[in-house]
């Protein structure tokens, strides 16, 4: 009986714990003490991930017009029925795509008595008069963690308010806001997330700073949602981090060890997520549109890429339905070197799979799509390849692949040995004249199970022993803990 009250406390401490700690976070990072609770875990767990990065959803904009399997446009008002801070009539018509840009148009223009939804409970809908419209779309599919990038110029003007944000609220409201400019700012870059948990009000962490001025050129933005912490670059520079557990002195750490405390941030966002971007137009106040703006005016999106990490199997045997996992948000990547699948699958309408493989990929007879679901396979030479993990290089290097193996960065990462391989279990890592201090070892079998981890190598020739493990192939990850820069190397035991 007191083991049983032992460990009723424990659970209790973790979801009841509200001392906040502001006073420890340094500047640039994580939110406010607000926004943070102690916890104590109930289950050890690492929340760093170094799988490779797979690019499984991208739009370039080569097109005439929007492609409807992957984004649809707003109309109406989304948001803001009462027009607290914007006021602007959403229309298809003003999202266009030519010469390989996506274009989001704003224009000065009367729309009188449109109806404007003010609640979906009871459903109830006002009228109301406009004088400008602009446009906003979404991607179809929402999207769990990942690598989100865009290459964006925004509006110049007095009054426009671009944003490029992720949003959900399936089954909890959460955003992200990759970037928004408001208050007649173009160099102001504000990133912010949000989420509500049960009980409590919305969480709001937002920060900013100064840059160019993003209305004079193309830049690219990056978010990094991993599932304990997000980054936030631009043009390849790491602009903020948040992390969604810290200990108790503000450290970034990868294993949470369970019975221990630590510092949550209940602002991070956890829930799958829509892409968005759009324009809004501020209303009623001193940055409001006037004779001095320009219409029409014009977000532009170059291209939008989604990646994801996934553990790359050397052949992906699919035989059963359940191995096809589409989940609650329609959005599901098989990847691999060959991928084959053999089961009697089918692939119902609104759903969306992608299959992406190093070598090839084979279907079976039965495998079936209905009308209006999304279905593709394709051969991506790099998709498993052992650079294909690289966190971010520069403004003008989306990930590192092969054809990039002669770029500074990787050339020195490469300069690291693995010997011998093939081996008994027993094999060295010789750093060189790399500083050794500087990385961390992580080693997992194909499925992705870890086998062996070092935070710290401590040895210009660090000596690893697996003698435990079965023969076969294993992925070793070395991750510079500098940079985040990480490099894979394919190990076989004999």
């Amino acid at each position: 009986m007191k083991n049983i009250i032992f460990y009723f406390c424990l659970i209790f401490v973790f979801f009841n714990m509200n001392k906040t700690y502001s006073q420890i976070f340094p500047e640039g990072d994580n939110c406010s003490g607000d926004d943070q609770i102690v916890v104590v875990p109930v289950v050890s767990f690492n929340q760093c991930d170094n799988n490779p990065w797979v690019l499984v959803f991208q739009d370039e904009f080569d097109g005439n017009s929007l492609d409807n399997s992957k984004w649809h446009a707003q109309t109406g008002v989304p948001r803001d029925p009462y027009f607290g801070s914007q006021k602007a009539w959403h229309k298809p018509e003003n999202v266009t795509v030519s010469d390989g840009t996506l274009k989001i148009i704003s224009k000065k223009e009367n729309s009188y008595n449109m109806p404007v939804v003010t609640s979906w409970s009871p459903y109830t809908v006002k009228y109301d008069d406009f004088e400008y419209s602009t446009g906003e779309i979404w991607t179809n599919a929402r999207f769990e963690n990942g690598r989100f990038d865009a290459r964006i110029k925004i509006p110049k003007g007095k009054g426009f308010f671009p944003a490029f944000w992720l949003y959900g609220d399936i089954p909890k409201y959460n955003e992200i806001d990759i970037f928004e400019f408001w208050d007649n700012s173009t160099t102001k870059h504000h990133m912010s997330i949000h989420t509500k948990l049960d009980d409590q009000p919305n969480r709001d962490c937002e920060r900013q700073y100064n840059g160019p001025d993003f209305s004079a050129d193309f830049h690219i933005f990056t978010c990094i949602w991993e599932k304990n912490v997000i980054y936030f670059y631009m043009d390849g520079e790491l602009q903020r981090t948040d992390n969604r557990y810290i200990t108790i002195q503000g450290q970034q750490i990868c294993n949470i060890t369970a019975w221990q405390q630590y510092i949550m941030n209940i602002a991070y966002p956890i829930n799958p997520m829509a892409i968005v971007l759009n324009t809004a137009i501020q209303y009623n106040s001193p940055y409001a549109p006037d004779a001095s703006t320009i219409f029409p005016a014009q977000l532009e999106v170059d291209w939008v890429h989604y990646y994801k990490r996934m553990p790359c199997l050397q052949t992906n045997n699919i035989t059963m339905p359940s191995q096809i996992i589409i989940n609650d948000v329609n959005f599901n990547v098989i990847s691999g070197n060959d991928v084959n699948i053999y089961c009697t699958y089918n692939l119902q309408a609104n759903k969306q799979l992608e299959i992406v493989a190093k070598n090839s990929i084979e279907i079976g007879p039965n495998f079936t799509t209905d009308p209006n679901s999304n279905f593709e396979a394709r051969i991506e030479a790099t998709v498993c390849g052992t650079l294909r993990n690289q966190t971010i290089n520069n403004a003008n290097e989306e990930i590192i692949s092969k054809d990039l193996i002669e770029s500074k960065s990787v050339k020195e990462l490469t300069e690291i040995l693995i010997y011998p391989n093939p081996n008994n279990g027993e094999f060295s890592i010789d750093f060189t004249n790399k500083d050794f201090s500087e990385y961390s070892v992580k080693i997992t079998n194909l499925i992705g199970d870890e086998v062996y981890s070092k935070d710290k190598i401590e040895n210009s020739v660090e000596n690893i022993q697996l003698k435990n493990n079965l023969p076969g192939e294993y992925i070793l990850y070395l991750i510079n803990n500098k940079t985040l820069l990480a490099i894979t190397h394919k190990l076989l035991l004999k």
